[in-house]
């Protein structure tokens, strides 16, 4: 994570996704982590790409009035960094380097770094230990941030009376939530999909750690604009139709049920996309446990907004022959103290998969 200030006892976490805010506050001193605040906020237009210059006013609107009683308290923030922010440099060091890791990173990437001087600083997880020859070496994944990105996300929580304590790649915070608030059974390797609105991630966990980290293009919202086009339905339409039968269809396909019709619709429109689904994870897991001989993935996990989707988690388990489950990070959590009233909790509990980044967030030591 890239560390910008000193962290308290209790921070806000906020995952900005491109058309909802997901915000909790936790206090992880206590066991199980208190939720002290919690806030699932929908925005009313799409939002812009955060590195995109004009995101600022769009965010300092939007945050004035999602997060006003924390405005100008000090409070520091933990926010996840978009993909698109975030550069990845896989890269094998000498196990000698482990002394001065930073200053070994340094040098294997000066070139990169002289011809990139916009890049703000770096962080780097070391992933284990492998030998080529004779020579022991360490694999380390080094997360790269923009100066100017970094500047500009400061600059307009200065704005808002808000501290930005770190900013996180999200595969980092999927780690993290998984550590902290682990599902029951948590599989050895287990493979985390985060499908996202724009974007989705795969992660393979190994020792708690994301080991492989990739991203693919397979994304929810081209689900309902596949779907308004093949059928001539508004977005909106298609997006209800979508949320509510998802790929039932696969599971209940022999049922005679009134709704069969509507079922086999919403699946055969999404059917191409969701075996592409599968494909990516497969490649995933095959390249994995062919090439990094760190065991067999027991186990796949959904998280974000897609993980949602009725019946995927059934066609991914029977297509790939792995147990898979849809992960709620806020499952263990202790919403004793949280401030606000239920129905808000309540809204925030049907989302729980896409708070999975969020949580994660707020998790770290």
């Amino acid at each position: 994570m890239f560390h910008l200030k000193t962290k308290k006892k209790q921070i806000m976490a906020l995952d900005l996704g491109p058309t909802a805010l997901k915000m909790i506050i936790l206090n992880c001193q206590k066991k199980p982590p208190q939720v002290v605040d919690i806030l699932f906020y929908v925005y009313e237009q799409e939002a812009p790409a955060l590195n995109d210059p004009a995101a600022e006013d769009f965010f300092y609107d939007l945050l004035i009035r999602a997060l006003g009683p924390y405005r100008n308290r000090g409070i520091q923030v933990a926010m996840s960094l978009p993909a698109e922010m975030v550069i990845r440099q896989e890269l094998q060091l000498p196990r000698t380097a482990e002394k001065d890791i930073p200053h070994a990173i340094y040098w294997a990437l000066k070139e990169k770094m002289e011809q990139s001087p916009d890049i703000f600083q770096r962080d780097h997880l070391v992933l284990g230990s492998s030998r080529q020859g004779q020579r022991e070496t360490m694999n380390v994944r080094v997360y790269l941030a923009k100066q100017d990105d970094v500047i500009r996300i400061e600059a307009l929580f200065d704005r808002l009376g808000l501290s930005i304590q770190y900013l996180e790649p999200s595969d980092i915070s999927m780690a993290a939530v998984l550590v902290h608030c682990p599902p029951p059974e948590l599989g050895e390797n287990p493979l985390v999909m985060n499908l996202g609105g724009e974007g989705s991630t795969i992660t393979i966990m190994h020792q708690d750690l994301p080991f492989l980290s990739r991203q693919v293009g397979i994304n929810t919202r081209t689900w309902s604009a596949s779907l308004a086009l093949k059928k001539g339905l508004d977005e909106e339409a298609a997006r209800q139709l979508i949320h509510e039968h998802g790929v039932s269809y696969f599971r209940h396909r022999f049922d005679q049920l009134a709704e069969g019709e509507l079922r086999e619709l919403v699946f055969k429109s999404l059917e191409t996309d969701i075996q592409q689904l599968a494909l990516e994870i497969h490649r995933t897991i095959d390249y994995f446990q062919s090439s990094m001989h760190k065991g067999k993935v027991e186990q796949l996990v959904l998280a974000g907004g897609g993980s949602r989707l009725p019946d995927l988690d059934h066609y991914l388990a029977e297509t790939l022959g792995i147990p898979c489950i849809v992960y709620d990070p806020l499952e263990q959590l202790d919403f004793s103290v949280c401030r606000g009233d239920e129905e808000k909790v309540a809204i925030c509990r049907q989302q729980a998969p896409r708070f999975t980044v969020a949580v994660g967030m707020a998790c770290q030591d």
